[in-house]
């Protein structure tokens, strides 16, 4: 067989060509490869932030009812003193008494009788003034900055004069 120097070279040049091609086919499925791992890569990365975004949104959620139950907590401790409870709560009923234009006349402490985490101080007061500063009195026990609870109230009026006496019991919680 014999061979020319022109047919050598266009077998050496469709061989370098064939060569070539292969050689794209490789890197272009490399590269296609290479991209689609990326693409899934990408997707994988959204997910994973799609998810970080909603755990902070939570997060964000929770730390904003963590500080309005801190600041009901803050505010229940205020109500409950650690300390001189009932001379705290007689100086704000004298005061109370005095805005409403109600006199009292008596105070009695009970033995204060420890319950779970506070302590309970009965208390017995009466007092007298006219059946609104009575009204005002009460309304103004019930918004007092302490926990103070009305557990039973009599009212009775005198006949001569238009004034009430009023006695009335109740809790004042402490610490």
């Amino acid at each position: 067989m014999h061979l020319s120097i022109r047919t050598l070279t266009v077998a050496c040049l469709a061989g370098f060509l064939a060569l070539a091609l292969g050689g794209l086919v490789v890197v272009a499925s490399a590269a296609r490869a290479k991209a689609n791992r990326t693409e899934h890569s990408n997707k994988v990365a959204d997910s994973l932030l799609g998810g970080l975004t909603e755990a902070q949104s939570t997060l964000s959620q929770l730390d904003a009812i963590l500080r309005e139950n801190q600041a009901a907590a803050e505010k229940a401790s205020k109500k409950l003193p650690e300390s001189e409870v009932i001379g705290g709560f007689l100086a704000d009923l004298d005061a109370l008494a005095s805005k409403a234009d109600v006199k009292v006349n008596k105070v009695t402490s009970g033995q204060p009788v420890a319950e779970e985490g506070y302590t309970r101080t009965p208390i017995t007061f009466s007092c007298d003034g006219y059946f609104a500063g009575l009204h005002s009195l009460l309304y103004r026990l019930e918004r007092m900055d302490r926990m103070v609870r009305v557990e039973q109230i009599s009212i009775s009026r005198r006949p001569p004069s238009s004034r009430c006496s009023m006695n009335v019991l109740c809790s004042v919680y402490g610490r």
